[in-house]
């Protein structure tokens, strides 16, 4: 059997922000689909994702991270998977994490 490698063990991420990241980045990929079909390169998508959520995080969630469901006029919009994804991890997001969550690296 291995020894335990303390230092590799210390940088592991913790289960439950291994989990919200994956649950971000499925709504991240969600709202990619239908909304950014007119894209043509993957850099273009993931540039759109990446504005359009962080002008929400900065602005309507700001509003809206208290409610205890979806408010009703994000319905249909990309902003409801972007408020989904930040109820699944309440923090800004960088461009190349966007890549990574859309499978664009």
């Amino acid at each position: 059997m291995k020894p335990l490698d303390h230092h590799a063990l210390a940088k592991a991420v913790p289960l439950a922000r291994a989990r919200a990241n994956a649950e971000r980045d499925r709504h991240l990929r969600e709202a990619a689909d239908p909304h950014c079909a007119g894209e043509v390169t993957d850099r273009a998508i993931a540039r759109k994702i990446f504005t359009a959520f962080n002008r929400y995080e900065a602005g309507g969630w700001r509003r809206e991270k208290l409610a205890e469901t979806m408010p009703q006029r994000l319905r249909g919009r990309i902003e409801a998977h972007f408020w989904l994804a930040l109820r699944a991890k309440d923090r800004p997001i960088s461009l190349s994490s966007v890549r990574r969550a859309l499978g664009h690296i």
